[in-house]
């Protein structure tokens, strides 16, 4: 209408909209009336629905106004109901109060006078019982003044407390003495009679008491009179500690037969409280045993002389490079001051054995204290985790401590002797194994070998290894003193002196032993003409494989070996080898003739060197490597007895923390767990194997810088000899030229027997890990010599002398790395040179180059180009 409006323009368009305007008009009046119309009939209708609600709540209200007069009438019922409920059970309790009175004054008259009775005619079991139940009446009936008029009578005539008191203490004094009586008398079924009387009179402390006295006097009588009896006899080996065993042993049956009086009568409880007292005691006779061990066999003087001594053998040979002494005499004063090793042999294995006991004793200790320790806990986690309790008794055990300030340093004082004093007599008395037996192996295989070249190394290489290789009498006289001591520390079952001991064999083996073999490697002299095989070496081999000829030998002279001729002796038959065992030869002449054939004038110096310096110098480090072999399987015995040991083994550090603990703080109220048997076991082999692996450290050392000075002072100059006339100086050969391969083959055949006739004697007396060592080093110099005796070839190799130059090369190795086959890898690039050289054709080069990222190159492509010049 608005826009409408705005465009009107004439009253015809006028007229049109106010027509419009008014029919629009209409419609929303009637719009409007039919709204109201009926909004006003839904307004009426809910203003009807109300009322009637209304009605009807009125009627509703009118019921709750009735419903809640009946309700305040039965409260008013019940609270009267209630009520009288209250009055009757007050009335009946307090009948039962009276009736219970009543039937408790008739209980206390009739035991009154059964007591009484009982104790005319000394009946002590009924006159303890009627006690018991009297102590049981209710708390302050004795003294009620009802019960005090009532009760007395003319044959009772004091008051019931007071009548109670007396008896108490008259049968307390009489069972008192009664037990004591049947304690001197020994007087078991006595003793168990009186001793389960005392609680029933309410003197439970006092009957624990004698009995403790008791169980403790057995203790002490049988360890006085033990220790008594054997004052006036010889004491033999371990006698003391079987003193203190026996005490253990005493104590253990104590425990476990009287444990179960106790428990029965008194409780599980109070058996810890008895364990209490039989623990002093036990220090108590422990420390008499000990003091008067250690009063008889003079222990703090034995531990004064060995402070005092100052091991001259042993600086003489670590600092003075086992020179003759200048004071020899003034040194064997010294040595003669030494306490003597059996004396402190016998003291070890004593303290030993006791220390041995104490901790059995103390793991049964522990196993009958957590035993009745759940019948007093309040915390009894420790019972359900499986985790012991170390009692309070031993861990202020006064023995306990007296090992731990006393004992342990004396027993650690005396096996560190033993171990030192030892190694100095057994630097006194040395003696070097012999190489004999491994030389006759040696002469076996290079006899083998001269027959047949093919020998070498068809032949069964594993024979020659040592089993056990010639070595120093030091390593075996350390190892079993170390076996000994260790096996005695170890059966101590103390932590700290198998960390201490532990410490001092390490000690003594890099500082001592270590040294010593040191200083006998630098009084050495290694020569370049040094040899291991010698002339005198074969002969005295032959004069022991056949004694009949001995001295025909002394009476003849040595021929030199032909080079030409058949070596003399050859023909022999399998039956004479067999039967005469002379390492298949007859004669001295034979045996050299063998060992040496094809050799040329010049070569004959490996049978004429110096052999006495290089073959100690072989032993010596045989000692070193085995040593560590030892050592290993030292230590696995060592830990197969701490598990058959199965002793108590507590953590030392933790234990002194707890009584430092106690000490300041002067209480008993702590706990301290158990460990468990892994976690020891774990600990203890960290220590033993840190021997193995400390030692073995510093010996492969001592190994590694000697194995190359025996390399660079005897072999190397050899070796390169060796190795560069082993390839020719050209291989410009044609196929027509055979004869070539007939007159060359004496080359290759003069390396071996010379290479072995060098190489075998190491082999055969050198141990597994140093001859290794040594051929390692061998192989790196050949290899390097090979490569540039290759490299010099340069247009001196044909297509035939391609295929000698491998076999050549192929023949090298295969003799350099027959003891192991790993040391090949050392030679990659000499056979890749090789490779190269043997390729006939371009194609064959280019080809190889094509696959060149499948093949791991050792040669460089400018390498590879100069090696295919070499034809």
């Amino acid at each position: 209408l608005d826009s409408t409006l705005t465009t009107t323009v004439n009253i015809k368009q006028l007229s049109k909209l106010l027509n419009d305007i008014k029919v629009t008009q209409s419609n929303i009046d009637s719009t409007l009336q039919s709204y109201t119309t009926n909004n006003t009939f839904q307004h009426q209708s809910t203003i009807r629905s109300l009322e009637i609600s209304r009605v009807e709540l009125s009627t509703t209200l009118n019921h709750s106004r009735n419903l809640k007069g009946i309700m305040d009438g039965a409260n008013s019922l019940s609270y009267k109901i209630t009520e009288r409920v209250r009055l009757l059970d007050s009335e009946k309790s307090q009948l039962s109060q009276i009736k219970c009175f009543v039937d408790n004054v008739k209980t206390l008259k009739l035991e009154l006078l059964r007591a009484h009775d009982a104790i005319e005619r000394q009946d002590w079991l009924i006159a303890s019982k009627s006690i018991a139940i009297i102590r049981q009446l209710p708390e302050g009936l004795l003294t009620d003044p009802y019960v005090e008029f009532k009760v007395p009578t003319t044959s009772l005539e004091e008051l019931p407390s007071m009548l109670l008191e007396k008896w108490i203490k008259q049968l307390e004094d009489t069972f008192v003495q009664e037990f004591n009586d049947a304690a001197a008398k020994r007087d078991a079924q006595k003793l168990t009679y009186f001793f389960q009387l005392f609680p029933l009179i309410g003197k439970d402390k006092v009957g624990l008491r004698c009995y403790s006295k008791f169980i403790c006097g057995i203790i002490s009588d049988q360890s006085r009179s033990t220790i008594r009896n054997a004052q006036n006899k010889e004491s033999k080996p371990e006698f003391y500690a079987q003193l203190l065993f026996r005490l253990y042993q005493t104590i253990s049956g104590i425990v476990n037969q009287h444990s179960k009086v106790i428990s029965s009568y008194y409780g599980k409880a109070v058996v810890n409280d008895i364990l209490k007292d039989i623990q002093m005691e036990c220090d108590l006779q422990s420390n008499l045993i000990y003091e008067t061990y250690a009063d008889s066999k003079h222990l703090d003087r034995y531990a004064s002389e060995i402070q005092q001594y100052g091991y001259p053998i042993l600086i003489k040979e670590i600092y003075k490079n086992v020179a003759e002494s200048e004071d020899e005499e003034e040194e064997n004063d010294d040595e003669s001051e030494a306490v003597e090793l059996t004396d402190v042999s016998q003291v070890t294995d004593e303290l030993s054995a006791m220390m041995n006991h104490w901790a059995m004793y103390s793991k049964f200790f522990v196993v009958v204290w957590n035993g009745f320790l759940d019948g007093k806990s309040n915390n009894s986690s420790s019972i359900d985790n499986n985790k012991n309790i170390f009692p309070s008794p031993l861990i202020l055990s006064s023995f306990g401590i007296k090992i731990h300030d006393r004992i342990i340093r004396q027993f650690d004082l005396f096996c560190t002797y033993s171990v030192r004093r030892t190694l100095e007599k057994a630097c006194s008395i040395e003696s070097l194994g012999s190489l004999l037996p491994q030389f006759s192996v040696c002469l076996k295989f290079l006899t083998l070998v001269f027959k047949k070249i093919d020998n070498s190394t068809t032949h069964s290489l594993y024979s020659l290894i040592p089993e056990d290789p010639a070595i120093s009498s030091l390593a075996d006289d350390i190892i079993i003193v170390l076996n000994t001591i260790l096996l005695e520390v170890l059966a101590t079952g103390e932590l700290t002196t198998i960390k201490n001991m532990v410490s001092n064999i390490k000690r003594i083996l890099l500082n001592d032993f270590l040294n010593i073999i040191q200083q006998r490697l630098k009084g050495l002299s290694l020569k370049s003409s040094s040899n291991l095989l010698t002339k005198n070496t074969i002969q005295k081999i032959h004069q022991q494989q056949n004694p009949l000829f001995e001295s025909a030998f002394n009476d003849s002279s040595i021929s030199t070996p032909s080079r030409s001729s058949t070596p003399v002796g050859i023909n022999v038959s399998a039956s004479d080898i067999a039967n005469t065992g002379s390492l298949f030869m007859r004669s001295l002449n034979a045996a050299i003739s063998y060992t040496m054939a094809g050799e040329g004038e010049e070569d004959l110096t490996y049978l004429t060197g110096d052999d006495t310096d290089i073959k100690q110098y072989v032993i010596y480090l045989n000692t070193l490597a085995v040593m560590n072999t030892y050592l290993d399987r030292l230590m696995d015995s060592c830990m197969k007895s701490v598990e058959n040991n199965s002793l108590l083994i507590v953590d030392d550090q933790e234990l002194t923390n707890v009584r430092r603990s106690q000490e300041e703080t002067l209480t008993t109220d702590f706990d301290m767990r158990v460990p468990s048997d892994e976690s020891i076991h774990s600990r203890i082999g960290g220590l033993l194997r840190s021997i193995p692996a400390g030692f073995s450290e510093r010996a492969n050392d001592l190994i590694d810088s000697n194995v190359r000075l025996i390399f660079e002072r005897v072999l190397k100059t050899r070796i390169i000899k060796l190795v560069n006339e082993s390839i020719s100086e050209n291989y410009l050969m044609a196929i027509e030229e055979g004869q070539y391969y007939i007159e060359d083959a004496d080359r290759i055949t003069r390396f071996i027997k010379n290479w072995n006739s060098l190489i075998i004697p190491y082999a055969t007396t050198l141990s597994n890990s140093v001859f290794n060592r040594l051929i390692a080093k061998i192989v790196d110099l050949s290899a390097i010599i090979l490569e540039n005796k290759v490299w010099q070839l340069e247009k001196k190799v044909s297509a035939v002398g391609a295929i000698k130059l491998e076999q050549d090369i192929s023949t090298v190795i295969g003799e350099l790395t027959k003891f192991n086959y790993g040391l090949r890898s050392a030679f990659i690039k000499v056979t890749q040179i090789i490779m190269v050289v043997g390729l006939d054709e371009e194609e064959d080069v280019t080809a190889l180059e094509d696959i060149g990222d499948e093949i791991e190159w050792a040669l460089t492509p400018s390498e590879r180009t100069r090696a295919r010049r070499l034809r």
